[in-house]
């Protein structure tokens, strides 16, 4: 078994596929349309993102994805980035076991780990 995708219900399409594509440097590798559903697949560097679009679910909570983690080589010169494009993080950047972590939101509130070693 290897892990597939991680589909994100997402309540505003356009700003979303911006957000992974510029900020998140993942790349659009399918578009599909089922009746009113709108999905997109993103490349996230070998994980494979489902954004999830259903113009009826504007008032739905947030889904059960704990947090999307994106690892980088360069954790000081990734931070910066969000920074400068005026990312708002979780908290403090922590060292733990498997490296150091911070976190920020996504335009749809889900939780987004940078892990750096």
């Amino acid at each position: 078994m290897k892990f597939e995708h991680i589909g994100i219900k997402v309540l505003n399409l356009p700003e979303s596929i911006k957000f992974y594509t510029q900020v998140l440097d993942c790349s659009v590798i399918n578009k599909l349309q089922k009746q009113e559903t709108q999905l997109v697949f993103l490349d996230a560097h070998g994980v494979t993102i489902e954004l999830i679009y259903k113009p009826k679910n504007s008032l739905r909570t947030i889904g059960p994805v704990e947090h999307l983690a994106f690892k980088v080589d360069n954790f000081e010169k990734k931070v910066q980035e969000l920074k400068d494009l005026n990312i708002k993080f979780d908290g403090p950047a922590r060292n733990t076991e498997i490296g150091k972590i911070i976190f920020f939101r996504g335009p749809n509130n889900e939780r987004i780990e940078i892990l750096g070693l």
